[in-house]
């Protein structure tokens, strides 16, 4: 092993000194040869067998970058093993002296990212009661009677209704040339994620405006930034929704294996109080998380900041460059990035201090998986790896891991933090909400 000391500069910067002795260094010296050896190819020799003598004359510069690569390799691996700060990346090598007999090296460092949790007592989570609003249950019940509604043509002079089922023929144009052939379409008005042209259609002609009699002209905007987009609709046929009366006919009729209307009802309150449960155990634990970090210490290397900021704008735009953005953005993304950065810290620390004799996390998350029953087997085995990777520290980008990960493995693991500290203890005494109430705050909070 290579005689190693190392020295804090600051808690995320460390300076290393380090000799390896001669027949470590002999070893490595004779890797980097034999690695050069065999992709060099020198006239008179066959690839793989040109001597030791004959590379170091001709290949001295590639032999010492592969030799400096291989200690730095060595000596991070006996760092990482030893020490309880993790290097990230060298910042500056102070000196180098790769002599054939023994090598001195000397370097600064920058540590992985890091915190010193606060107490547990900060990270309690919030027991929230359901209650059913009227407003709510009447929405749900007014929406099965809409799976079932006929639809009958409105009069020639009748007001188009916001429910109204319309049948359009549109014509696309491109400065006014038509681009494509006449198309046909059924639709609803009060549909959700129409299509951006017909969600136009809709504004238009419910805000009353810009159109008359049965013809409507859309104005879109080009994404290429050209030429103008224009979408000519013609109104062929309005048909007016009729809900069927809500009554114990109408379950009969319709919802015969349910029984009753008060059946009914009393289902559609227990699917909205678990919708409910489930948001706001996500809720809370994220609200716990952001308690437990305005309480603990997080050390950052600025340059971890710089390397997620290259990376997360090569994910996401590909042709942006950080100097192209204006300051505004550029504190925009610093600002975010960094909150990121810090909760997924905490967060990973927090389930580290979670998993223990009594509650071994990665058993507790797989229980919790089986338990939402909408994973298939396989998926559900790729989040447990993917979760004892996240504990081992066993990526190379610590810091946004979790962020990357699929949206119902995130929820997973915020139902896993909720239900650990909930039998942690770590508890208080929440709100009487209704679904609405606690899908504004999550909003609020986004």
């Amino acid at each position: 092993m290579a005689d190693i000391s190392t020295s804090k500069v600051n808690e995320t910067l460390y300076r290393a000194q380090v000799k390896i002795r001669k027949d470590e260094a002999q070893e490595l010296r004779q890797n980097a040869l034999d690695r050069i050896r065999q992709v060099v190819e020198l006239p008179g020799f066959r690839k793989g067998k040109v001597p030791n003598h004959l590379l170091e004359q001709r290949f001295g510069h590639e032999i010492h970058h592969e030799l400096l690569h291989l200690a730095l390799d060595k000596v991070f691996h006996e760092i990482n093993a030893k020490q309880e700060r993790k290097i990230y990346k060298i910042r500056q090598l102070e000196k180098v002296d790769l002599k054939e007999d023994e090598y001195t090296l000397s370097f600064t460092y920058d540590t992985l990212p890091f915190v010193k949790l606060g107490k547990l007592k900060h990270a309690y989570v919030r027991q929230n009661e359901y209650f059913p609003s009227q407003e709510e249950l009447e929405r749900l019940l007014t929406g099965i009677r809409r799976d079932y509604a006929r639809y009958v043509p409105r009069g020639e002079n009748e007001p188009i209704g916001s429910t109204d089922r319309l049948t359009v023929e549109y014509e696309t144009l491109v400065n006014g040339v038509p681009i494509s052939s006449v198309e046909k379409q059924r639709f609803s008005l009060s549909e959700k994620n129409l299509p951006p042209f017909l969600e136009e259609l809709r504004k238009t002609i419910l805000s009353k405006e810009h159109y008359k009699g049965n013809e409507v002209l859309i104005e879109l905007t080009n994404q290429q930034g050209s030429e103008p987009i224009s979408v000519i609709f013609t109104i062929l046929e309005a048909e007016k929704e009729e809900l069927p009366e809500l009554n114990e006919d109408f379950v009969k009729t319709y919802l015969p294996e349910i029984g009753t209307l008060d059946q009914l009802k009393e289902n559609l309150q227990k699917s909205q109080k678990k919708i409910f449960d489930e948001i706001s155990r996500q809720y809370e634990a994220q609200q716990a998380l952001l308690r437990l970090k305005s309480e603990s210490e997080l050390y950052i290397p600025q340059v971890v900041l710089e390397d997620e900021i290259e990376e997360l704008l090569d994910i996401q735009t590909k042709k942006i460059k950080w100097e192209d953005l204006d300051a505004e953005n550029q504190t925009k993304i610093k600002k975010s990035l960094t909150e990121q950065i810090e909760q997924n810290l905490v967060l990973r620390q927090l389930l580290l201090s979670l998993d223990t004799k009594k509650h071994d996390v990665s058993t507790h998350f797989s229980k919790i998986l089986e338990k939402r029953g909408d994973l298939p087997e396989n998926l559900q085995k790729d989040y447990q790896a993917l979760l004892a990777a996240y504990l081992r520290g066993d990526f190379e980008r610590i810091p946004r891991f979790f962020f990357q990960l699929p949206d119902r493995m995130r929820s997973a693991v915020w139902e896993l933090i909720y239900e650990l500290l909930y039998e942690e203890g770590y508890t208080k005494k929440g709100e009487k909400l209704t679904l609405s109430q606690m899908l504004a705050k999550v909003k609020k909070q986004e």
